[in-house]
């Protein structure tokens, strides 16, 4: 997957934030997330907010997740600064 465009980080605060709002990238958009924190993060792909703070796909610190193109919602938890990259 070729990365085309790059955002500035998304720092997370402890609660879900929409990845796809946040950054501007259009919903459904193939994208990479690396994790530039020294915790993990959670990702979840729904269309709102999980209700718990550790749904979906667990990413290690320094780590990265690709989500392929489709995804209804992207929806990130945890602390400090990560990459979204279309």
């Amino acid at each position: 997957m070729a990365l085309n465009n790059t955002v500035a980080d998304m720092v997370l605060t402890g609660a879900w934030a929409d990845a796809y709002a946040a950054t501007g990238i259009t919903v459904g958009t193939a994208v990479t997330i690396n994790n530039k924190t020294s915790n993990d993060i959670f990702v979840a792909l729904a269309t709102s907010a999980p209700s718990g703070p550790t749904a979906g796909y667990q990413v290690a610190s320094k780590g990265y997740l690709s989500i392929g193109a489709g995804a209804a919602g992207l929806w990130v938890n945890g602390n400090g600064n990560i990459l979204v990259q279309d």
